[in-house]
């Protein structure tokens, strides 16, 4: 880019770039490890994200001893970029760290499940219990697509066709009742004209 005045647009791409992503647990793999797998609580959605480059970045430092609340004073914060204890944020409902925003529940955020964490649950099944879940999940809400569930290594098509002929026959034997019942209906119907 020039520095001549006006001149904001680069006519070239950018000149160095990196050939791979960063791996933070390229070196440290246990600590990083635990890192990674670190749950991030009692944060706003925009400290999260903050916390969270911070861990995949290798820039996150824990604390090595609690440190001080600004709420109730006392040494009580054992997370690191926190400035309130848990039991502060549980009472005045902000965040831990801007004190800003407030809090987001665990479990509105936890309320679905999302297709990764489902590929992951359904192929760590043996094939027993993943039918037995599929039918689980079939009963539970009717509406779900099983085509729909993505493929992994150990979901086999066979546990997918047999889901699919059971959806089938079920949507048969539906179809069949509402028949029957439509047919009921129309002849109470026609015998009440007849009298």
């Amino acid at each position: 880019m020039s520095s001549q005045r006006g001149n904001v647009s680069r006519a070239r791409p950018q000149k160095y770039k990196n050939g791979k992503a960063f791996k933070n647990d390229l070196y440290n793999g246990d600590a990083v490890r635990a890192l990674n797998n670190l749950e991030i609580t009692n944060v706003c959605g925009h400290c999260e994200e903050v916390i969270r480059w911070k861990i995949t970045y290798s820039k996150y430092k824990p604390l090595t001893v609690p440190g001080k609340c600004v709420h109730c004073e006392r040494k009580s914060v054992r997370r690191a970029y926190m400035v309130i204890c848990e039991e502060c944020v549980a009472m005045t409902k902000k965040c831990g760290k801007c004190l800003k925003a407030p809090v987001a529940s665990g479990d509105e955020s936890k309320q679905g499940i999302s297709g990764a964490d489902l590929k992951v649950f359904i192929g760590s099944l043996n094939e027993r219990k993943r039918r037995a879940f599929l039918r689980l999940l079939q009963k539970l809400s009717p509406g779900i697509d099983i085509e729909n569930i993505p493929n992994c290594k150990q979901f086999s098509a066979s546990v997918k066709e047999a889901v699919l002929k059971q959806q089938n026959k079920e949507a048969e034997i539906l179809d069949n009742e509402e028949d029957d019942s439509i047919g009921q209906t129309i002849g109470v119907e026609k015998l009440e004209i007849r009298d």
